[in-house]
């Protein structure tokens, strides 16, 4: 037997769609988190089983390559006619699942990036499916995202007296939340890892930071890799047009579960303070914030200990 009671993946049929989801944990009759990864695309498995495991002991951890992504990838993506829509279905109907599944009458979603983008809307449409929503690196609104975010990396390189990085991005302005080009958007990335918004102490190119953790970890193949990156270079293309059409701010003033922002202080990939003041306005039964000083985008793998006791001292206050 191995460390964990409950430890295997399985798919699931998903609204026509055949999709792997990842279970790990010591008791099926503890309550269940289901994580929704960032991306579009850039599924999270290895991540959370790496640095995360010790919630296996709380809680079933569930976590979910979502259509087009990681093991769930097939080229019927290709025929088009995908939107966000199509996620918050898919997720909404698996945790009706896993509800069906492990007979309870609610679950816990942690949400991350594009994961919040799913998570938000669902959970204010479905509020009797959750019992709590955790969200990092959460979006709100769209264009004042890439504002922000783009407006970092060029105060950084002018700080820095990096003048092919003013350059590069000087030629790759977003307007309304859309680059002239992918490349420009891939610029603005690299940059924003490289200058610590995205990872505040792992800085290299986003490419590089994604592939060391794929790598590394037994959770996927090697053709599991090269579906993954196909699914995340396409998904990013076509969806980010409605990704940047959200706005929360706007669309989501209250969430009828407990919530859990756990926001780094280095963030600039989802800028902080967007995220702080949607926050502040928002209505909920019960709702916390918790810096992560040390962190940008994902605090969950930046301080994963910090993350793990947050989550669960949470649950207990919000007696989730």
């Amino acid at each position: 037997m191995g460390k964990y009671r409950f430890d295997y993946s399985e798919w699931v049929d998903i609204r026509g769609s055949r999709q792997n989801i990842r279970v790990r944990s010591q008791n099926e009759e503890n309550p269940v988190i289901l994580f929704l990864h960032g991306g579009p695309g850039v599924c999270d498995r290895h991540w959370v089983l790496e640095n995360q495991s010790a919630l296996a002991e709380s809680f079933t951890m569930v976590m979910w390559d979502q259509r087009g992504s990681g093991k769930s990838f097939t080229r019927d993506i290709y025929k088009g006619g995908l939107h966000i829509s199509d996620y918050i279905d898919d997720a909404e109907e698996l945790a009706r699942f896993l509800c069906r599944k492990f007979g309870r009458e609610k679950i816990i979603i942690a949400c991350h990036s594009w994961g919040t983008i799913i998570g938000t809307p669902l959970a204010a449409r479905s509020p009797e499916l959750f019992s709590a929503y955790i969200g990092q690196g959460q979006f709100v609104n769209g264009p004042l995202n890439e504002t922000l975010s783009y407006k970092f990396c060029m105060e950084e390189a002018i700080r820095r007296g990096d003048k092919k990085a003013e350059r590069l991005l000087g030629e790759g302005v977003p307007e309304n939340g859309i680059y002239p080009s992918h490349k420009a958007m891939m610029n603005q990335r690299n940059y924003l890892t490289r200058y610590g918004g995205e990872n505040f102490s792992e800085r290299s190119s986003m490419t590089g930071m994604l592939l060391k953790g794929l790598i590394k970890s037994p959770e996927y193949s090697l053709g599991d890799i090269v579906k993954y990156a196909k699914g995340g270079l396409y998904l990013s293309d076509v969806l980010w047009p409605e990704v940047i059409a959200c706005r929360f701010d706007e669309t989501v003033k209250e969430l009828k579960m407990p919530v859990l922002l756990t926001i780094g202080r280095h963030d600039y990939n989802t800028p902080f303070q967007i995220a702080y003041d949607w926050f502040e306005e928002l209505s909920a039964p019960h709702k916390e914030w918790v810096w992560f000083e040390n962190s940008a985008h994902s605090p969950i793998n930046e301080e994963p200990e910090k993350w793990t006791e947050t989550v669960r001292a949470f649950c207990l206050n919000a007696a989730v």
